[in-house]
Protein backbone atom coordinates (compact mmCIF):
# COMPACT_ATOMS: atom_id res chain seq x y z
CA UNK A 1 0.00 0.00 0.00
CA UNK A 2 2.89 2.35 0.68
CA UNK A 3 4.17 2.01 -2.89
CA UNK A 4 0.69 2.62 -4.32
CA UNK A 5 0.22 5.66 -2.11
CA UNK A 6 3.61 7.06 -3.14
CA UNK A 7 2.89 6.53 -6.82
CA UNK A 8 -0.49 8.25 -6.57
CA UNK A 9 0.95 11.24 -4.69
CA UNK A 10 4.11 11.47 -6.76
CA UNK A 11 2.69 11.89 -10.25
CA UNK A 12 1.08 14.54 -12.36
CA UNK A 13 -1.65 12.31 -13.79
CA UNK A 14 -2.98 14.87 -16.27
CA UNK A 15 0.47 15.32 -17.73
CA UNK A 16 0.99 11.54 -17.83
CA UNK A 17 -2.32 10.95 -19.62
CA UNK A 18 -1.53 13.71 -22.12
CA UNK A 19 1.85 12.09 -22.88
CA UNK A 20 0.23 8.69 -23.35
CA UNK A 21 -2.43 10.17 -25.67
CA UNK A 22 0.19 11.95 -27.79
CA UNK A 23 2.44 8.87 -27.99
CA UNK A 24 -0.61 6.77 -28.91
CA UNK A 25 -1.55 9.18 -31.70
CA UNK A 26 1.97 9.10 -33.17
CA UNK A 27 2.22 5.33 -32.85
CA UNK A 28 -1.12 4.72 -34.58
CA UNK A 29 -0.17 7.11 -37.39
CA UNK A 30 3.14 5.31 -37.92
CA UNK A 31 1.49 1.90 -37.93
CA UNK A 32 -1.19 3.01 -40.39
CA UNK A 33 1.45 4.56 -42.64
CA UNK A 34 2.94 1.08 -42.98
CA UNK A 35 -0.38 -0.63 -43.60
CA UNK A 36 -0.96 -2.31 -40.24
CA UNK A 37 -4.59 -3.13 -39.43
CA UNK A 38 -5.50 -1.54 -36.09
CA UNK A 39 -8.44 -3.33 -34.49
CA UNK A 40 -10.17 -0.47 -32.63
CA UNK A 41 -11.17 2.85 -34.14
CA UNK A 42 -9.28 5.72 -32.53
CA UNK A 43 -12.50 7.12 -31.09
CA UNK A 44 -13.26 3.82 -29.31
CA UNK A 45 -9.72 2.88 -28.27
CA UNK A 46 -8.11 3.13 -24.87
CA UNK A 47 -5.20 5.56 -25.24
CA UNK A 48 -1.95 3.66 -24.96
CA UNK A 49 -3.38 0.30 -26.03
CA UNK A 50 -3.00 -0.55 -29.72
CA UNK A 51 -4.18 -3.95 -30.94
CA UNK A 52 -3.05 -5.12 -34.37
CA UNK A 53 -4.74 -7.78 -36.51
CA UNK A 54 -1.87 -9.65 -38.08
CA UNK A 55 -1.96 -11.54 -41.38
CA UNK A 56 -2.58 -15.29 -41.00
CA UNK A 57 0.98 -16.05 -42.03
CA UNK A 58 2.51 -13.89 -39.29
CA UNK A 59 2.41 -15.76 -35.96
CA UNK A 60 2.10 -13.22 -33.10
CA UNK A 61 4.32 -15.30 -30.81
CA UNK A 62 7.14 -15.40 -33.33
CA UNK A 63 6.82 -11.67 -34.03
CA UNK A 64 6.69 -10.82 -30.32
CA UNK A 65 9.81 -12.92 -29.69
CA UNK A 66 11.67 -11.11 -32.46
CA UNK A 67 10.59 -7.74 -31.05
CA UNK A 68 11.59 -8.74 -27.53
CA UNK A 69 15.12 -9.45 -28.77
CA UNK A 70 15.12 -5.83 -29.97
CA UNK A 71 13.96 -4.59 -26.55
CA UNK A 72 10.18 -4.32 -27.10
CA UNK A 73 7.72 -6.30 -24.98
CA UNK A 74 4.45 -6.86 -26.83
CA UNK A 75 1.38 -8.77 -25.61
CA UNK A 76 0.42 -11.87 -27.59
CA UNK A 77 -0.36 -14.72 -25.18
CA UNK A 78 -3.84 -13.85 -23.88
CA UNK A 79 -6.49 -16.25 -25.16
CA UNK A 80 -8.39 -13.56 -27.06
CA UNK A 81 -5.20 -12.32 -28.75
CA UNK A 82 -4.21 -15.85 -29.79
CA UNK A 83 -7.72 -16.65 -31.06
CA UNK A 84 -7.73 -13.64 -33.42
CA UNK A 85 -4.02 -13.60 -34.36
CA UNK A 86 -3.66 -10.22 -32.70
CA UNK A 87 -0.66 -8.47 -31.20
CA UNK A 88 -0.99 -5.71 -28.61
CA UNK A 89 1.20 -2.72 -27.82
CA UNK A 90 0.60 -1.18 -24.41
CA UNK A 91 2.12 2.10 -23.24
CA UNK A 92 1.65 1.36 -19.55
CA UNK A 93 5.16 1.86 -18.24
CA UNK A 94 8.03 4.08 -19.22
CA UNK A 95 9.31 4.32 -22.76
CA UNK A 96 11.89 6.27 -24.69
CA UNK A 97 10.37 8.47 -27.39
CA UNK A 98 13.06 7.63 -29.95
CA UNK A 99 12.46 3.89 -29.50
CA UNK A 100 8.70 4.35 -29.78
CA UNK A 101 9.18 6.32 -33.01
CA UNK A 102 11.18 3.40 -34.46
CA UNK A 103 8.64 0.78 -33.40
CA UNK A 104 6.37 0.82 -36.52
CA UNK A 105 9.29 0.38 -38.93
CA UNK A 106 10.90 -2.34 -36.82
CA UNK A 107 7.56 -4.10 -36.44
CA UNK A 108 7.01 -4.10 -40.21
CA UNK A 109 10.51 -5.42 -40.82
CA UNK A 110 10.16 -8.16 -38.21
CA UNK A 111 6.64 -9.08 -39.42
CA UNK A 112 8.06 -9.65 -42.89
CA UNK A 113 10.84 -11.81 -41.44
CA UNK A 114 8.36 -13.72 -39.28
CA UNK A 115 6.52 -14.80 -42.41
CA UNK A 116 9.77 -15.76 -44.06
CA UNK A 117 9.90 -13.08 -46.73
CA UNK A 118 10.58 -9.38 -46.92
CA UNK A 119 7.54 -7.20 -47.57
CA UNK A 120 7.66 -5.06 -50.65
CA UNK A 121 7.69 -1.29 -50.31
CA UNK A 122 4.04 -0.90 -51.34
CA UNK A 123 2.03 -3.15 -49.05
CA UNK A 124 1.69 -5.39 -46.03
CA UNK A 125 -0.55 -8.41 -46.60
CA UNK A 126 -3.57 -8.69 -44.30
CA UNK A 127 -5.95 -11.63 -44.06
CA UNK A 128 -9.15 -9.54 -44.06
CA UNK A 129 -8.31 -7.66 -47.24
CA UNK A 130 -10.28 -8.11 -50.44
CA UNK A 131 -8.95 -8.56 -53.94
CA UNK A 132 -5.17 -8.85 -54.00
CA UNK A 133 -4.93 -9.37 -50.23
CA UNK A 134 -2.80 -6.28 -49.79
CA UNK A 135 -3.35 -3.28 -47.57
CA UNK A 136 -1.91 -0.12 -49.18
CA UNK A 137 0.80 1.52 -47.12
CA UNK A 138 -0.73 4.96 -46.82
CA UNK A 139 -2.44 6.77 -43.93
CA UNK A 140 -6.07 5.81 -43.40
Amino acid sequence: MTALDASLRGGDWRDRQAKIAEADRRLRAGLRRLGFAIVARDSAAMPGVVTLALPEDVPPGRLAARMERLGYQLAHQSEYLVRHNWLQICLMGQWQDELLERLPDLLAEQAARSRGKVAGPACVKHRQSRGSGAVPMRPS
